[in-house]
């Protein structure tokens, strides 16, 4: 049995952990000296060091919270968001799953039925405290806690198994010689890594442009014929409506295409344009936009696009 179909009769089970096959696709990544694979591989096996998470790993989460209000003390209620500014709340309620794959296996596993805590520091109890009172209100918050529902582990953990199942399947079909190329030493000689990479590109994640968007995977169908001429407003909303969008989201991704330019020497958005493609996929996971989560990114990217005239 090929290194490939190992790594596929393992993934195909669901009930197998993936770290298994990560670990052979990093072996795979290193006998054919594929760079941008290996990174990825290393990256779900040890934990993502960076700020930057593909927005798969990006969960949406509720604000608990003890408040004090004169005498009075209020343990383990919602922390009023509507007194706070937006794009700070954005960030706070975004739920970033860094941790490896083995980490977030055992998480799921431990609270399969249940909810996770992530508390905050002092500092930051400080920080709202002082930003409620320059808003005119008279509490302080003492203890304040993240809490995510365990299922938005289980989707993380699904969106990779299908996105490594999908390269494996069709860099078998690509490339179907794989491992006698590995064994020949012809991986140069073949131009085996622009495959690949063409491969890992409509497979997995593009983590170098879009504000590191899904393009395919588990539930990933892209809609194909889009129709968007360069620069159309009307046309983008009409997609966009298509698609279920919710209108205010809408009307906020409207106003973004006007305002601000993508960068197009390097193919990417600017940074109002990124965030809200990574709240609106966040959006996919507690049923806010009836879509499949692995689909919205890339038909959000696609359609950006194509209204930006980027290629």
């Amino acid at each position: 049995m090929t290194i490939i179909e190992q790594i596929i009769d393992e993934l195909s089970n669901s009930e197998k952990s993936l770290t298994n096959p990560l670990l052979k696709t990093k072996v795979l990544a290193t006998r054919i000296s594929n760079e941008e694979l290996m990174k990825w591989t290393n990256d779900e096996l040890s934990g993502y060091k960076e700020k930057e998470l593909p927005t798969y790993r990006l969960g949406t989460s509720n604000i608990t919270c003890t408040m004090q209000q004169g005498f009075d003390t209020y343990e383990n209620v919602p922390l009023p968001l509507m007194v706070f500014q937006n794009t700070f709340i954005d960030d706070l309620l975004q739920f970033r799953f860094n941790d490896s794959i083995q980490t977030l296996e055992n998480q799921e596993r431990e609270n399969r039925n249940g909810i996770i805590y992530k508390d905050f520091g002092p500092d930051m109890c400080a920080i709202l405290t002082k930003m409620a009172i320059d808003a005119g209100q008279r509490f302080a918050i003492t203890t304040m806690s993240m809490v995510v529902h365990v299922s938005q582990i289980t989707q993380v953990l699904a969106e990779v198994r299908a996105k490594l199942l999908d390269f494996m399947l069709q860099l078998e079909k690509e490339v179907p010689n794989l491992d006698e190329l590995i064994k020949n030493k012809l991986i140069v000689k073949e131009n085996v890594n622009e495959k690949i990479g063409k491969i890992y590109n409509q497979t997995i994640i593009n983590t170098s442009g879009f504000g590191n968007t899904i393009t395919t995977g588990e539930g990933n169908s892209v809609t194909s014929n889009i129709n968007i001429t360069l620069g159309s407003v009307a046309d983008l909303k009409r997609e966009l409506e298509k698609n279920s969008v919710p209108a205010k989201n809408i009307d906020e991704i409207i106003q973004i295409v006007q305002e601000e330019e993508p960068n197009r020497e390097t193919k990417k958005f600017g940074t109002k344009a990124n965030k809200w493609v990574q709240k609106m996929v966040s959006m996919t996971l507690d049923g806010t936009w009836q879509i499949g989560t692995g689909a919205a990114g890339g038909l959000l990217v696609e359609l950006l696009k194509a209204y930006y005239g980027i290629h």
